[in-house]
């Protein structure tokens, strides 16, 4: 996933500045409500009692068997290939055009279309987007749309907070990790909308 992301974010970065800012709020806010959406009818990955053997091969090359302990609690799903690229793809190009981090996008993604469970999701969608988020803020910076004293303070604040989030995540109900999820892309959805329809 972050090969396709971070080739997208690069190209979609520099469309983004042909937008006024107000338009980018608006179009953001709706891509809130339709993540929202897609994540209300995400299936629930629920954990086994125990971990099955694995299958003795897979009908399909793309498609990897993953067995996960996390926590205590054993979890089987199967990861699709193409549509991880596909996802990529597509979150580069929606992080690198509303210069998020990607995470917001690729959560739901994961957890809706490759059916992977939330607690996987939350540390790979980090990983994946290092390298987009690097290509993408570099795009931007040499656009002149990165404020590096920010950029610092953020960084280091972000550092903080991501090992307490990462131990609290394995810890906490799945249940409670959608609500939480939904909570904070709800009030973001309509903080960016009255933000662009008053600018």
């Amino acid at each position: 996933m972050t090969l396709p992301a971070a080739l997208m974010a690069s190209v979609a970065a520099r469309f983004s500045s042909l937008l006024p800012p107000q338009m980018l709020h608006v179009l953001f806010s709706l891509l809130l409500v339709g993540i929202m959406v897609l994540y209300c009818f995400a299936p629930a990955v629920r954990p086994l009692k125990t971990l099955p053997d694995p299958p003795a091969l897979a009908s399909r090359w793309y498609v990897l068997h993953r067995q996960r302990i996390i926590g205590d609690m054993p979890y089987q799903y199967d990861f699709d290939l193409m549509k991880a690229i596909l996802g990529g793809m597509v979150t580069g190009m929606l992080s690198g055009f509303f210069g998020i981090g990607g995470g917001v996008l690729l959560v739901p993604l994961i957890v809706v279309v490759l059916h992977v469970p939330l607690r996987v999701t939350a540390g790979t969608s980090l990983a994946v987007f290092i390298l987009p988020s690097i290509i993408g803020s570099f795009t931007h910076w040499r656009l002149g749309n990165v404020d590096v004293n920010l950029w610092l303070s953020l960084v280091a604040a972000g550092m903080v907070g991501s090992q307490v989030g990462a131990r609290c995540v394995v810890h906490m109900p799945p249940t409670m990790l959608k609500r939480l999820f939904l909570l904070l892309v709800s009030a973001g959805a309509l903080f960016m909308m009255v933000k662009g329809l008053t600018e």
